[in-house]
């Protein structure tokens, strides 16, 4: 999986902007404020459709014009991709080839990347909301099944929430609504459940390399439901029965995957309780790790790795660890104010773009 060259115009400080990249390493060099991230962000966004850094769209676009467009020329899956994403006020247009996207399940995880950055801390200190946000990216990047039922299921929640408020509540629709709501909840609740429990698995490994041998760390899913019904389907309409006062009383959906979350522990205690900062570190580390390994079992191919100006976060030992994961099966992208925090193994074989004044030069 590889992405050869990026072109950028009326994104965020770049007028205009064209790269090339190599297959293996790149590393991007500037000054703060020069555009470093941005470029990443650009490359995340061909992928997720969606940025790490904020969920305004306007945001990205240049001050004072309308629209940001970004295209990209990509390998995956065997087969070469032109993409186009197109910013706006009036929300995301993307293009596959020259063919517009109707639906964004259609374009989403075409090309598969991992991004560390030095906010991902919030995996552990974060909500329970970003932690769900974290999986279902990662879900909806390996399967556009998944996004499409997610799609579906946050329609029918919007939907139930609306009628709840309702001046009067007609119940066998209310059922209709509930029902389909299950439907896809189950759909969703498997995904999550073999995800997390692959994830669990490989970042168990990742970690046992990074740390002690004293200390583990496991993932687990929770839900606000009981999977271990025989019929989990006739459990969950059970649950929605006995809220349902309740929902209407409050005009909103008290259970369902919308409130699941990720419990993140380090010996068997809760990480953002009891972890250190440099053993939160070493979980996050472990989680991406894990996910290069999940995503290569999955589809055959590893994801493009985008390392945003985390190796300066990072102690000697887990910057070596992390390093030493480069190899040519991983395109990677590294930014960096200084090249002093590489080793000469690393930078020798790089490519290197330097971004100044807002511009790249080489």
């Amino acid at each position: 999986m590889r992405i050869s060259q990026l072109t950028l115009r009326q994104f965020r400080n770049y007028p205009k902007a064209h790269f090339q990249f190599s297959p293996g390493t790149n590393v991007i060099v500037g000054q703060n404020a020069n555009g470093k991230t941005n470029l990443i962000e650009a490359i995340y966004l061909l992928s997720v459709a969606k940025s790490f850094r904020t969920r305004i769209n306007t945001e990205m676009v240049m001050f004072d014009t309308s629209f940001a467009k970004i295209e990209g020329d990509v390998d995956a899956h065997s087969r070469h991709y032109h993409l186009e994403m197109v910013l706006s006020q009036e929300g995301k247009r993307a293009k596959v080839n020259g063919h517009e996207m109707t639906k964004s399940s259609d374009f989403v995880g075409i090309i598969n990347v991992v991004v560390f950055t030095p906010d991902d801390l919030f995996l552990i200190k974060g909500s329970p909301r970003e932690r769900r946000r974290f999986m279902d990216i990662e879900l909806s990047k390996l399967s556009n099944s998944y996004l499409y039922h997610f799609n579906q299921f946050s329609h029918l929640l919007k939907e139930r929430n609306l009628y709840l408020k309702s001046e009067k509540i007609d119940p066998v629709y209310l059922d209709v609504l509930t029902s389909q709501l299950v439907d896809e909840q189950l759909i969703l609740i498997a995904r999550r459940e073999s995800f997390v429990s692959k994830l669990n698995v490989e970042a168990q490994k990742a970690y046992a390399r990074i740390a002690s041998q004293k200390e583990s760390m496991t993932v687990t899913y929770q839900s606000g439901f009981d999977l271990t019904a025989s019929d989990l389907r006739q459990s969950l309409m059970h649950t929605y029965a006995h809220d349902r006062e309740r929902d209407i009383r409050f005009g909103m959906t008290h259970h369902g995957i919308h409130k699941d979350d990720l419990m993140i522990a380090l010996n068997e205690r809760e990480a953002h309780l009891y972890a250190s900062q440099g053993q939160q570190r070493s979980i996050v580390l472990a989680l991406k790790i894990a996910l290069l390994q999940l995503i290569y079992d999955e589809i055959g191919e590893y994801p493009i790795l985008l390392l945003d100006d985390v190796l300066s976060e990072l102690d000697d030992r887990r910057k070596t660890m992390l390093l030493d994961l480069l190899n040519d099966k991983i395109q990677t992208f590294i930014t960096t104010t200084s090249l002093e925090g590489l080793s000469h193994q690393v930078i020798s074989r790089a490519y290197k773009i330097e971004i100044r004044n807002r511009k790249e030069s080489r």
